[in-house]
């Protein structure tokens, strides 16, 4: 049914495609880089305390969405495993430097290390993760169309809710094992994570079907 569905609008330029996939590649590995990063919002009379890695992460909805609506499924599921192929290389490539002698002249080496050493846990929970999350949305959307409720902003910011619930249930668990408690995770950081991509969600949602259209209709002037 995904396959049946999720067909390509018509052709567009490879260069938007390629454009994409830098951008998603890029997201992701930043990710990764700031998932131990943690940065406190204030909404309203409530304090949020999120990982790094969810600003650049929200972003991926959005783009994983324009793929699928202007190329297609077999498209997205192409770009999808481009990026889990180069984060394994950027994340083996920091394994293997964390391994490395230090220079003893460099400015923060722990630092350094610990960043490099975090990333290769981070990658292992975004490897179940991230496709568990972006696939759940999409079988979402197919769903929401069965009954009615066509490709829309609306049907996008549910989408996108119900795969950042999957993501956030299986990727901090993992990436902040032995960091913090269980405890810690599910009730604070989880919670806090799912109420800021809930409220990012809901207006990239937005922002992704005023950039489809916008694609489109430059393309069939």
């Amino acid at each position: 049914m995904l396959k049946v569905y999720f067909k390509s609008i018509e052709k567009f330029p490879d260069a938007i495609l390629a454009f994409c996939y830098m951008v998603y590649v890029t997201l992701v590995i930043a990710s990764i880089v700031l998932f131990n990063q943690m940065i406190e919002f204030r909404l309203l009379n409530m304090t949020i305390d999120i990982s790094g890695s969810i600003i650049p992460y929200v972003f991926l909805y959005p783009i994983s969405f324009i793929v699928l609506r202007i190329y297609g499924y077999k498209t997205v599921n192409q770009m999808i495993l481009c990026m889990i192929l180069a984060s394994l290389v950027f994340t083996s490539m920091c394994f293997i430097i964390t391994i490395l002698p230090t220079n003893s002249t460099d400015l923060n080496p722990n630092g350094l290390r610990y960043i490099l050493h975090s990333s290769f846990k981070m990658y292992l929970g975004g490897f179940i993760a991230l496709p568990a999350g972006i696939y759940a949305s999409f079988l979402t959307l197919s769903f929401l169309d069965y009954i009615g409720l066509n490709f829309g902003a609306i049907s996008l910011t549910i989408a996108t809710i119900i795969g950042e619930i999957v993501n956030t249930i299986i990727v901090f668990p993992i990436g902040f094992h032995g960091v913090y408690n269980l405890s810690i995770i599910f009730n604070n950081i989880i919670i806090d994570a799912l109420i800021f991509k809930a409220i990012a969600g809901t207006i990239l949602a937005i922002f992704t079907i005023f950039t489809i259209k916008l694609i489109v209709n430059h393309h069939t002037k």
